[in-house]
């Protein structure tokens, strides 16, 4: 099935590296981000810190990703008594190691938001987000008879050396964009997307280095129409869930499914 660039930092015990090689890929990931947790206390740069308003005034909490529940386990944040809305599963296993069980678990931050309107009356709900965040969850509050608070608790930048990672690893993979055709030993090269962001740091470098011939893989809607709005001309594969299984699965999928 060739090979496959996770445009994502490499975790130990990768779960995606994994999955993929037992099933006969061979995956490499390459940060494009890097995500600065956000505290309260003091920081030299006051870019760093941030203020935690009173819980009190909140019935619900929303949390969309590893880097916010990172938040409220550094800064020791009590969630207890709250409704907790979660998008993914890993988010929400992470969320339940430290001691928080979620109400809510939804894909994306649409359906999430979605449910929690239909499914709660009126409640004030916060937010923990990233600065890159897309308006999504607000938007879809606006209007109704909830109301929902923002506060950004992390920080996204493009990691160092990203698009040098990215042209070794086409050097080194023998991929040329040579008649839009991939020069590889392999026959399919895959890259997949694991956010918006992700999208914006590394798609300089992508076109660049590759042709329109990979393949290429989005975590959600979101991500998909990022990856759209660069990426003409190739191929978009669009994760239903935000996991493993979810990758492999749009490899395994026909095209059109």
């Amino acid at each position: 099935m060739g090979k496959c660039l996770l445009l994502r930092e490499k975790e130990s015990n990768d779960r995606y590296e994994s999955l993929l090689s037992h099933h006969g890929l061979t995956p490499h990931s390459i940060p494009v981000i890097q995500n600065t947790i956000l505290s309260p206390g003091q920081d030299s740069d006051p870019r760093n810190v941030v203020r935690i308003p009173e819980l009190d005034q909140y019935e619900g909490v929303i949390i969309t990703s590893r880097h916010a529940v990172e938040f409220v386990r550094i800064n020791d944040i009590d969630l207890a008594g709250k409704k907790l809305g979660v998008v993914g599963p890993n988010t929400s296993l992470l969320l339940e190691q430290i001691g928080f069980k979620p109400d809510y678990i939804n894909n994306n931050a649409a359906e999430l938001s979605d449910v929690i309107l239909a499914e709660c009356d009126g409640l004030r709900w916060l937010y923990l987000k990233g600065n890159l965040s897309l308006d999504i969850i607000s938007a879809r509050f606006r209007n109704s008879a909830h109301s929902v608070d923002e506060l950004v608790v992390y920080v996204t930048e493009k990691s160092v050396r990203c698009g040098e990672r990215i042209a070794e690893y086409a050097r080194s993979e023998e991929i040329d964009k040579v008649d839009e055709i991939i020069q590889s030993v392999e026959s399919v090269q895959w890259i997949v997307f694991f956010s918006p962001s992700g999208v914006m740091y590394s798609m300089d470098s992508l076109l660049d280095c590759f042709p329109s011939s990979v393949k290429l893989i989005a975590f959600g809607p979101s991500t998909a129409k990022e990856v759209r709005k660069w990426f003409e001309g190739y191929e978009v594969r669009v994760c239903k869930s935000p996991t493993p299984q979810g990758v492999l699965a749009c490899i395994l999928s026909d095209p059109d499914s």
